[in-house]
């Protein structure tokens, strides 16, 4: 059984839907397909493999970003 609140639900999820491609004038695919080379970047990115001083740089400095957030804020999101 449909209630009022289930098709206004429905109709603005219709909405939302309809509206992701509006300003584009696309269809979903066609926004895939606009997509791909940056895609394609992303999933070369996942296939790199890090040396071990390149993991140990790369943590070393999220270690200094996270102290350097945590000395600029009233209460300490990381330790």
């Amino acid at each position: 059984m449909k209630t009022a609140s289930n098709l206004t639900s429905q109709i603005h999820n219709e909405q939302i839907k309809e509206s992701n491609y509006k300003h584009l004038g696309m269809t979903q695919e066609e926004q895939i397909m606009k997509n791909q080379a940056a895609l394609d970047l992303i999933r070369s990115w996942k296939k790199e493999t890090l040396t071990e001083d390149e993991l140990q740089q790369a943590q070393d400095t999220w270690n200094q970003v996270k102290k350097i957030i945590d000395e600029n804020r009233s209460y300490h999101l990381f330790s």
